[in-house]
């Protein structure tokens, strides 16, 4: 379930800021009593201190577990800064809500731990990766919204139902109250979006066995909740040219060349290039593109943008910075003949722009 593979820095340092404390806690126990949260005394200092801090070493792993499990999924969706805020913000509300539900009953133990912040995460990942599916038995796999629904459900019990564990040692209230946390900061950060848009693409690649039309009809419903998804228009292009529609894969092709950069808009490039489609493409749209392209080494996808361009009438005002462009790549690509001529051309053709004079300027032609 992991969506990419960067390291997850910030779930690696929380871990350590949870794991080194427990050793100080290992020789000074009684720490606990000066350093958690107390509900008849709370503090946001304290609290904040509190998430931090295991005495149990079960407690300690087990939330270290979790962490590991889902930090950094939450970390690769949202970035480090906002799941900062997701860990702190489950943290300090599980805490403060954990403080208000055990005064009423007359609790008055500190609570320390991270169970909050990291029931804000699992909040987090409920929604935001609510379409996959994850094994729970041999051949049974449930949602992750599912599992986390259970999840809830057994905070939500315990927190009323006491059964081995009349002194009530567990902070169902400090679950609850993160998890909550973690939905709305779920809702705030657009996950269902995000969420929405995975299933579709999982559609699609369920309709990929069938046939390019079951593809086509998937992506156009996808298209109608997320038109500027990538991959819905990549799955149109390439069924429309499974099916020999020229015409219709080069108008998802188009909007490709709008949505894409690096390879993906080289790659456009190249089939519309093949198709002789570039010049439905603006050309100072063209021309833009091109530059991009080839600061970003793909030389060849600039090189057939800029022949397109100059391919375009005289009266075209992109065509003199086309041939200057154009003539500055072969000359980088070691063709100093093609750029000579296409100098020659700059000369003849445009005697009086803004380019030709640059040219002079630069001492490339007389």
């Amino acid at each position: 379930m992991k969506p990419n593979t960067r390291t997850p820095w910030l779930t690696l340092v929380l871990i350590a800021a949870n794991v080194i404390p427990a050793f100080v806690l290992f020789f000074d126990p009684a720490a606990v009593e000066r350093l958690g949260f107390r509900p008849d005394a709370p503090s946001l200092f304290a609290a904040l201190v509190a998430m931090f801090l295991h005495l149990n070493v079960i407690h300690l792993l087990g939330n270290m577990v979790f962490l590991a499990a889902v930090g950094p999924l939450v970390e690769s969706a949202v970035g480090w800064v906002r799941f900062f805020f997701v860990y702190l913000g489950g943290g300090l509300a599980g805490t403060y809500i954990h403080a208000l539900m055990r005064s009423r009953a007359g609790d008055h133990e500190p609570l320390i731990g991270a169970s909050g912040a990291i029931a804000a995460c699992i909040g987090y990942v409920a929604i935001r990766y609510m379409g996959r599916k994850v094994p729970i038995a041999p051949r049974i796999q449930v949602g992750v919204w599912v599992v986390a629904a259970i999840w809830l459900g057994l905070q939500i019990i315990g927190a009323f139902v006491r059964l081995g564990d009349p002194g009530g040692g567990v902070a169902f209230w400090a679950h609850i109250g993160g998890f909550a946390v973690g939905v709305v900061f779920s809702l705030v950060f657009k996950a269902p979006n995000l969420a929405h848009q995975e299933i579709g693409h999982q559609t699609m690649r369920r309709m990929a066995a069938r046939s390019p039309g079951a593809i086509l009809a998937a992506a156009d419903r996808h298209l109608l909740d997320h038109p500027t998804d990538v991959k819905a228009w990549w799955e149109k292009a390439d069924a429309h040219r499974d099916l020999n529609d020229t015409a219709h894969e080069t108008v998802a092709l188009l909007k490709l060349f709008d949505l894409t950069n690096g390879a993906d808009q080289a790659e456009v490039v190249e089939r519309l290039g093949v198709d002789g489609a570039l010049r439905q493409i603006p050309s100072l749209k063209r021309v833009t593109a091109a530059k991009r392209l080839e600061q970003t080494h793909f030389p060849s996808a600039a090189r057939m943008l800029f022949e397109s361009v100059v391919a375009e009438p005289l009266r075209d005002g992109q065509r003199p910075d086309a041939i200057f462009e154009l003539a500055r790549l072969e000359e980088a690509q070691e063709r100093p003949e093609r750029a000579a001529a296409l100098l020659a051309t700059l000369v003849r053709d445009h005697p009086l722009h803004s380019a030709t004079e640059l040219a002079r300027a630069k001492g490339l032609v007389p």
